[in-house]
């Protein structure tokens, strides 16, 4: 996934594997939670985030 827009919340649990985005310093592995508000712009997420 590249570009992309939220128009309503998320709730995300990271099950394996690591992942973020390129406008936030944070990194979510395993047992992560993440909440994301609605819209907050269009976000960056990474194919490959090992180098992070």
């Amino acid at each position: 996934m590249n570009r992309h827009y939220h128009p309503r919340e998320v709730f995300a649990y990271t099950i394996s594997g690591v992942w973020g985005y390129l406008e936030h310093d944070w990194t979510a592995t395993a047992g992560d939670f993440v909440h994301e508000t609605p819209g907050g712009g269009i976000r960056w997420l990474p194919m490959n985030t090992s180098s992070r």
